[in-house]
């Protein structure tokens, strides 16, 4: 109602207003708490009326990203953290952003060290050769690959080669939260025993002390 300076009284007008309830939305991921790995994040939408427009992901990395219509999306952690606080706002076409969904994370882990050494009295075939541990993460599960052979036992392993040559020897290992590394090699040269000349036949007799003259060949 409008009153004019003379005292007339406009009728009055009525025009409805549509107000939209704001969209609503919650969100799932999945994936291994790992440096070395992706986790999923899928949101659950309801638009109540709205048109929805994109998705607003803040990832407590500082990280974020804008997708369209609210679509699914992937990110990798590159360094350790506690508490990853994951956030969605969505927006809906008629100016109405949905309230925050939140999610926390409890942590990422670092990826193991994939250290070993290494060692042995003779690196000849037949020989035992240990390998040992020299990283400094607790590790659950052990993959060594000696090209002969392989093995899933716990540090220190011992192993041998029935021949010479060159072996390239690697370790795979993971932690109990399943954060793995890359694969890390080492290459190991196992030696040819020397070939002997022990000369010609000798004939001696019983108790008899003879000298042998041994030259190596090759």
């Amino acid at each position: 109602m409008v009153v004019s300076a003379n005292g007339c009284i406009s009728y009055t007008t009525i025009v409805p207003v549509q107000v939209n309830k704001k969209p609503q939305v919650s969100f799932n991921f999945a994936g291994k708490p790992c440096t070395d790995s992706s986790f999923s994040f899928t949101p659950a939408v309801t638009a109540n009326g709205n048109t929805i427009q994109n998705g607003f992901w803040s990832f407590g990395d500082g990280q974020t990203q804008t997708v369209n219509h609210a679509n699914a999306v992937t990110h990798a952690y590159n360094s350790p953290v506690n508490n990853v606080a994951v956030k969605l706002v969505i927006s809906g076409g008629t100016g109405c952003d949905s309230d925050t969904a939140l999610q926390t994370i409890a942590g990422i882990h670092p990826a193991p060290d994939a250290a070993f050494s290494i060692a042995g009295n003779s690196f000849c075939p037949e020989k035992d050769i240990v390998f040992n541990y020299t990283g400094t993460s607790v590790i659950q599960s052990w993959w060594w690959d000696f090209v002969n052979g392989v093995s899933s036992a716990a540090a220190p392993v011992n192993h041998r080669f029935n021949d010479a040559g060159i072996y390239a020897v690697s370790i795979t290992v993971k932690t109990a939260e399943g954060c793995g590394a890359v694969p890390i090699t080492q290459q190991l040269t196992i030696y040819s025993p020397p070939n002997i000349d022990a000369g010609p036949g000798i004939l001696k007799v019983a108790g008899q002390a003879v000298v042998i003259n041994a030259v190596p060949q090759g």
